[in-house]
């Protein structure tokens, strides 16, 4: 099995605002002593969004560890098993081979558990596979492609609910102890949603865009554990060493044609929140509508490889993070964001300390 270097995270300061739980106050290093650390190291690419002033920002310093670990993922589904996903589901059973054989050419070891959107029955639960009887699919498993098949064929015929709520399923999921094989201590973690609606069916219902009685009438009130930002909060607090990722395949936003389709059979809303989630981890946002699922199920998989080279952020910064590595390269050295992720170019090799000053959003 192919060795690559991965950042393993060491949390020297925690989160650091004005007051938090914890009573940890950011002053305790400053900018001063900071910038002894190490080497400052530029960013490439486009500049962050404007920051929403309307929103409180917080401060958090970490620091990181380049080690040698072996390529490792656990991979969480969430299937949208109500009534209008029999035909997406089953084309998902069909494609998703373009998914592990790019993790398998990688020489990835993975594993695999699913649960549905129906968190009043499932509660993020992992479920048993079909042909399988257990809830733990592994790469080494035989029948592979006939085991995925059967189930994402079969999904409909579970407990399902219009309410469908795939964020806050994995919220539970990776709280619930009885899914403890589906996640090791060394290996990343990669969730994807396959859903054609928003988390609670509208999202936020923004009546700008939801006009119809009939969509209106499925609004229903967000939970906290309905957002994007919770659910990150939840798994760093869960796995704080853990490198996250997830896709959606979803009705992108602002694609008014998978809209019309989807709206055409049954109340239609865009995927705002799983879309959300997919850019803050640096994932991948596939279109529910495609005639075939294997090119964005390749790249996804192609992603999933690529993300065990990052070094893993809390969340999102919202400017532009202050960051050095220790010691000195002597070379050019660059790094690159994505969501929650930072990618170094060249990669970094092992023992090069990481040390990373920046800001988040508060959720």
């Amino acid at each position: 099995m192919p060795i690559r270097p991965s950042a393993k995270k060491s949390i020297i300061w925690s989160i650091a605002s004005a007051a938090l739980a914890l009573g940890m106050v950011f002053n305790s290093c400053s900018d001063v002593e900071f910038s002894s650390l190490g080497a400052p190291v530029r960013r490439s690419g486009d500049p962050l969004p404007p920051v929403n002033n309307d929103r409180i920002i917080i401060d958090k310093t970490l620091s990181y560890e380049i080690n040698l670990s072996s390529n490792v993922v656990d991979i969480f589904i969430v299937f949208d098993n109500s009534g209008s996903m029999s035909d997406e589901n089953k084309e998902l059973g069909d494609r998703f081979d373009n998914f592990t054989n790019i993790l398998d050419s990688a020489g990835i070891d993975w594993q695999m558990c699913y649960t549905t959107s129906n968190v009043n029955g499932q509660k993020g639960r992992a479920m048993a596979w079909e042909q399988l009887g257990s809830k733990v699919f592994r790469s080494t498993d035989a029948n592979r492609s006939e085991i995925f098949r059967a189930t994402a064929q079969n999904i409909q015929n579970t407990q399902s609910s219009g309410d469908e709520q795939p964020i806050r399923a994995i919220g539970l999921a990776v709280k619930e102890s009885t899914n403890a094989d589906c996640f090791r201590d060394d290996a990343a973690l990669t969730t994807i949603i396959v859903t054609d609606e928003d988390e609670r069916s509208g999202g936020e219902c923004d009546k700008s865009l939801y006009t119809q009685d009939r969509q209106l009438g499925q609004c229903k009130t967000l939970l906290d554990e309905n957002y994007p930002g919770h659910l990150l909060q939840v798994v760093s607090q869960q796995f704080p060493e853990k490198l996250y990722t997830n896709h959606s395949i979803v009705i992108r936003p602002g694609d008014k044609a998978c809209y019309d389709i989807q709206d055409s059979q049954d109340p239609a809303f865009y995927g705002f929140f799983h879309a959300e989630l997919a850019q803050s981890t640096g994932g991948v946002t596939g279109d529910i509508c495609a005639a075939s699922y294997a090119n964005q199920l390749t790249v996804m998989g192609q992603v999933t490889e690529r993300s065990l080279d990052a070094v893993p952020l809390d969340c999102p910064p919202v400017v532009e993070p202050v960051v050095l590595i220790d010691p000195n390269p002597g070379s050019s050295i660059t790094y690159r964001l994505e969501g929650q992720k930072l990618f170094f170019e060249p990669a970094l090799p092992a023992g090069t300390k990481v040390h990373v000053q920046y800001k988040c959003y508060q959720y």
